[in-house]
């Protein structure tokens, strides 16, 4: 079993000062976690940015992107699609990222940031 690297208390902590509307550096600064787990936990707990703050959504990048030593392909909107679909039907994410060629965890965070987009609409509507 591997043991937990941040505190409840950390990340609860992490999630008030996005909710506060600071960065994700400033935040990694203050709890000395990394980037990385700031981010993950912020969009795990649903904890976004205030008004006014939030990206919009829609914006898109490259395609391919480099991180550290390898490449990382966005998701586009036919699997974003596919993935909406697969999880109404109840298909596992193990199986998602199979059915994509890609790594179940990538497969949780793109669900977790399609979460994010509705919930960025409906607070527009």
């Amino acid at each position: 079993m591997t043991r937990k690297r941040h505190s409840p208390e950390a990340i609860q902590r992490a999630v008030e000062m996005r909710e506060c509307g600071k960065s994700i550096m400033q935040i990694v600064r203050a709890t000395g976690m990394s980037r990385g787990a700031v981010y993950w936990h912020c969009l795990k707990l649903g904890a976004d940015l205030p008004d006014g703050k939030k990206h919009p959504v829609g914006l898109r990048g490259p395609e391919v992107v480099t991180r550290g030593d390898h490449q990382v392909r966005r998701f586009s909107a036919d699997e974003d699609e596919k993935l909406l679909r697969w999880a109404a039907e109840g298909v596992s994410r193990c199986e998602m990222g199979r059915r994509l060629g890609r790594p179940h965890n990538s497969v949780i965070g793109r669900l977790m940031t399609l979460a994010r987009h509705s919930a960025r609409q409906e607070e527009l509507s």
